[in-house]
């Protein structure tokens, strides 16, 4: 089987062919990098934010508990006052009757 030779114009073209496809590598994996730190840019800051908006809810969550439950001692407080003012009542009542 006869040896091949390649011409020197071959050659040079085989070596200019690997350049390209190194520069053409080298810039796409530079590209890819980018483009990942801008995603996880993205993701960070989108994370950061559902953390505050998360945060946000508790806190109006924790706000209305404390107006619920100074709302209910309010009603509590009523009741209490309008039971022993029938009690009060009550028992005068009785007394008149008693009399």
């Amino acid at each position: 089987m006869p040896m091949l030779f390649l011409p020197a114009d071959t050659s040079k073209m085989m070596q200019s062919k690997k350049k390209r496809l190194d520069f053409l590598t080298k810039n796409y994996m530079e590209g890819s990098q980018q483009k990942l730190e801008q995603l996880s840019q993205q993701v960070s800051s989108a994370r950061q934010q559902w953390e505050t908006e998360a945060q946000r809810a508790e806190d109006q969550h924790e706000t209305f508990l404390q107006g619920a439950q100074q709302e209910l001692k309010k009603d509590m407080a009523s009741l209490q006052k309008k039971i022993l003012a029938d009690m009060v009542s009550i028992d005068q009542f009785g007394r008149r009757d008693r009399e």
